[in-house]
């Protein structure tokens, strides 16, 4: 079905798309196709008969969502803290009559972008790392014959890797981390598919986790999503999603979670108290709220580890002692608590309203962050604890990390919070009756979404409406002032210079292919040469000591011998082994195939530089014609041009490194190899890099030869199709000159049409 909204405007661009350029007409016919697409697909999910209530917990790195979610709906510790960005999977929680989990794990195009990403990193680091050191050896005094070297040159020093690692992006990072924790797992056993976790308590499903989602867990690196279904009343009705976040290198499961949270109905985005409401968590919030049609009345701002504000301002205890002094003495450790989290929450709604106001004074904001900002500033934060919830689940029996916490807890207020106070503190009950009103408020909520989804494709499919209208005018514009002489003479200039100067034109292409062609060659040969880094293989030594037996010399040794009463001596023997890992040949050759390819694919996707080849290209175009020309419209030429030149999609690389590496295992093991199988494995390591090295080269020759079909379909679009665009225009326009009348007549009824639809939902 397509939107009441869009559909009137497509149909009429539809029907009146010989009045556009065709350009024009297929833009907006295409982007309006779309719109309705993804509005169908939101409203289906958006009014799906009986679902349940999609909750999101939102927000950065750290800000304790899954501390939160333990403290709301477990009593133990279920979900794992990530431990870094790329570890952090996306969860579901939902209500079942006994607890399992689902593990989706990455697909093999996903983990081939996190290998390549890896390998980036080790790029970067040789890059980063060389470049410090020639800084170094640069900073050094020089001898007193300048530039010489001295007899003994200085040596840099080593450069810290922490100091390396600080200038690669956190994406590569990760990436490098993740691919080194699932080096000793068979991935393609796994990658792609799902797997269910049976048990018969929430202790055992917890413990299972942590091998899927644990921060040491066997299988965390491969894990993209998962799953955990609990028997508790309270999830009857509701799903709860917990996000990883939005800025994933991943870009699936990026995709993922934006999808997941286009079909949420309530938001909680957690904000650390020490650094509340942040532009990072307004960006956050912000990208997700208008695509998601989530109505603001449903967002929800929770400031988390609230604990942490008696470190930030120790005032607010001796406040609320001295508040509590006018209270009996028998409930005066109560009423320090309440007033303790009264002066909390007003330090904390200062904090937000200071915050508030600091982004609606940006001059930059647009007005659905405003609007967004305008909610929240009429709302009260809700401040939560789990670390006290935590607690107050575990007394007395608190773990060594617990017990210190609360040890600190209790200094730093010089109180010592009992069971039911450090509940009252963590403000946990609060937060699950807020949820058990999002569910009462559930039929509201769906029919504010659906409002709100065609509220925001009704003002895209406006802004679409005046921009045609805008061409309806330049368009009738061009008509009045434009006579068929003009047009005519436009016609032939562009004809006669275009055959004058195709040759020019075709060369300027073939400059680009040949200097495009030239480092593909160079990345060849650097890689040939790069492989003698992998060629040698690691020889150890393996002492054993064994004993053995000789005759010793002398007379009376001969005697003790003649009789078997001695004469026999014992010594020490020892037996020197050399051996090598087998494994150490696979690793160097597994890296030498990634690295070759994975260096390979980045540079064929950046070896195009698409904005100086357009303006290389555009340029020699241009100067065929005389641009003092009045009749040559120089900026409708470029355009023109540009919009002919499609940007390279490089092809996915795929090296099989499999087979090659099966060959040595079959033949050496895994183990170690001894004496003469040494110079076998070194001879079958050799031939392994050698194999690989050849397919790199045919892939290289492939990508040469993808480039020149690229550089060829470019000249034969830029010579045929541009220009033949360019007359078509022009031959339309002269057509709708000759017809002149009739022409404005049906623009002008077009617009009168295009100005009077109504576009409401």
């Amino acid at each position: 079905m397509q939107s009441p909204t869009i559909k009137p405007l497509l149909t009429l661009i539809q029907n009146h798309q010989s009045l556009l350029f065709a350009s024009d007409s297929q833009k907006y016919f295409s982007e309006l196709s779309n719109m309705a697409k993804m509005l169908d697909i939101n409203l289906l999910a958006a009014q799906e008969e009986g679902r349940n209530l999609r909750i999101a917990i939102v927000g950065q790195m750290k800000a304790g969502k899954s501390s939160f979610l333990n403290a709301l709906l477990f009593p133990i510790d279920v979900l794992p803290k990530a431990a870094t960005p790329m570890t952090a999977a996306l969860t579901r929680i939902g209500y079942a009559e006994k607890p399992y989990a689902e593990i989706e794990f990455y697909s093999v195009n996903d983990w081939d972008s996190i290998n390549q990403a890896a390998e980036e990193y080790h790029i970067q680091y040789r890059a980063i790392e060389q470049q410090l050191s020639q800084e170094e050896q640069e900073s050094m005094p020089k001898s007193l014959f300048g530039n010489m070297k001295k007899i003994v040159p200085n040596k840099p020093k080593n450069i810290d890797p922490a100091i390396i690692q600080s200038q690669i992006s956190e994406e590569f990072r990760s990436c490098r981390e993740l691919v080194d924790m699932a080096h000793q797992l068979n991935l393609q056993q796994y990658l792609g598919t799902k797997k269910r976790i049976e048990a018969t308590s929430l202790v055992e499903l917890a413990n299972e986790l942590k091998n899927y989602v644990g921060s040491q867990g066997k299988f965390t690196a491969i894990t993209k999503m998962f799953s955990i279904y609990i028997n508790d009343e309270r999830l009857h009705g509701i799903e709860i999603y917990d996000t990883p976040g939005f800025n994933d290198p991943v870009i699936s499961r990026g995709q993922q979670t934006r999808t997941f949270l286009g079909q949420c109905d309530v938001v909680f985005l957690l904000s650390i108290v020490s650094q509340f409401l942040t532009v990072s968590d307004l960006r956050l919030l912000r990208e997700q709220l208008t695509a998601s049609g989530i109505d603001s009345k449903a967002v929800f701002l929770v400031g988390s580890q609230r604990d942490l504000v008696f470190r930030m301002d120790r005032q607010i205890l001796t406040d609320a002692k001295l508040l509590a002094q006018r209270y009996p003495v028998e409930v005066r450790p109560q009423a320090t608590i309440s007033a303790m989290m009264q002066l909390l929450d007003k330090k904390i709604q200062q904090m937000t309203e200071t915050q508030i106001k600091q982004h609606l004074n940006n001059p930059d904001l647009d007005e659905a962050s405003k609007s967004l900002l305008t909610v929240i500033q009429s709302t009260k934060p809700h401040l939560i604890s789990a670390l006290t919830w935590r607690i107050a689940e575990d007394l007395p029996n608190l773990s060594s990390e617990l017990q210190e916490q609360y040890d600190a807890l209790c200094f730093d207020t010089s109180f010592n919070f009992n069971v039911e106070q450090l509940k009252q503190f963590s403000n946990i009950i609060e937060l699950r009756q807020v949820i058990e009103q999002q569910k009462e408020r559930k039929q509201e909520l769906t029919q504010a979404k659906v409002a709100l989804l065609l509220e925001g494709v009704q003002q895209h499919t406006q802004a679409i409406q005046q921009e045609v209208l805008k061409l309806v005018d330049d368009k009738i514009d061009l008509l009045d002032n434009q006579s068929i002489e003009q047009l005519n003479a436009q016609k032939q200039l562009i004809e006669k210079n275009m055959k004058n100067g195709r040759s020019k034109l075709e060369y300027a292409i073939h400059q680009e292919s040949k200097a495009v062609n030239h480092q593909v060659r160079g990345l060849s040969l650097q890689l040939q040469s790069e492989r003698q880094t992998f060629l040698s293989i690691s020889i150890s030594e393996e002492r054993k000591i064994e004993y053995e037996q000789y005759e010793k010399s002398g007379f009376w040794s001969g005697v003790a011998r003649f009789f078997g009463v001695g004469g026999i001596g014992t010594r020490e023997k020892v037996i020197v082994t050399p051996y090598a890992q087998v494994q150490d040949s696979i690793e160097q050759i597994e890296t030498f195939g990634r690295t070759a390819v994975g260096q390979l694919q980045r540079s064929l996707n950046s070896i195009i530089d698409m904005p100086k080849l357009r303006k290389n290209i555009v340029m020699a175009a241009i100067n065929l014609f005389d641009t003092s020309d009045p009749d040559f419209d120089v900026d409708f030429f470029k355009l023109q041009v540009s919009q002919c030149l499609e940007s390279y999609e490089p092809p996915r690389l795929n090296l099989d490194i499999s087979q090659v590496v099966d060959r040595i295992v079959d033949k050496f093991g895994l183990g170690k190899v001894t004496n003469s199988e040494i110079q076998q494995l070194k001879q079958a390591h050799h031939q392994a890099i050698a194999t690989l090295s050849e397919h790199v080269v045919q892939l290289t020759k492939q990508a040469e030869h993808d480039l020149e079909q690229y550089f060829e379909s470019m000249q034969q679009i830029l010579v045929n199709k541009i220009i033949g665009e360019i007359q078509n225009n022009l031959q339309g326009l002269i057509e709708q000159i000759e017809q002149k009348e009739n022409t404005l007549e049906n623009l002008h009824q077009f617009r009168l049409t295009l100005s009077s639809l109504n576009i409401t939902s």
